[in-house]
């Protein structure tokens, strides 16, 4: 009986030791999986923030709209000149927000460079303005890539792309000569380059 109970007492301590082992690998293990996770919820609620702070700021401002009247704005260029819209009322205003590395936005500005050579009899100030915020040695280095004689201008803080509602990049605005939105183009479709000349070469 004695050698009986003492091999039966091996059997049952040996396994244990593998068991605890295997316990406290994989406890460590979830605990690392857990804290990567948490650091991901982390990022993914910081980045819906900075977007939806943005997007709460156009919104509360509202969104633009065909036949609003635009708001006092002035805007710099990157030459260093002022450019205010209400001096510009009895004029058409194109305000073309864009973005940098974007093809939609490349093709846009290729379009309303065409347009402003072709309607060069018409009084129009074509307003090229950057929404995300690159430099000005970027901004001039896109200017001259598309030859473009559009007036190019920043918008660092974001004051025009909230006070004007911008959602979407690129957005191109026309503002008749009664400083109303004449024609609102949100993003980029193949029927720019007619739809937007058409519009300024009428108004």
């Amino acid at each position: 009986m004695k050698g009986l109970i003492q091999v039966e007492s091996k059997a049952f301590a040996f396994p244990n030791t593998p068991i605890l082992q295997h316990s406290s690998t994989a406890n460590v293990s979830h605990a690392k999986r857990a804290d990567v996770m948490r650091k991901l919820h982390v990022l993914a609620w910081l980045s819906l923030f900075i977007i939806g702070s943005h997007l709460s700021l156009a919104l509360a401002i509202g969104h633009h709209k065909q036949g609003d009247r635009v708001p006092s704005l002035t805007i710099r260029t990157i030459d260093g000149n002022q450019i205010s819209l209400d001096e510009q009322k009895g004029k058409i205003i194109v305000l073309a927000f864009w973005k940098q590395d974007d093809d939609k936005s490349s093709k846009m500005l290729t379009d309303l460079s065409r347009i402003s050579q072709e309607l060069q009899d018409k009084d129009v100030t074509f307003l090229a303005i950057n929404g995300d915020k690159a430099s000005e040695r970027q901004i001039g280095e896109m200017a001259l890539a598309k030859k473009n004689t559009c007036l190019f201008a920043s918008d660092p803080d974001l004051t025009a792309y909230s006070s004007l509602g911008i959602l979407v990049l690129p957005t191109t605005l026309i503002v008749g000569p009664d400083g109303k939105l004449a024609f609102i183009q949100d993003l980029y479709s193949r029927n720019f380059y007619t739809q937007t000349r058409a519009h300024v070469r009428f108004l």
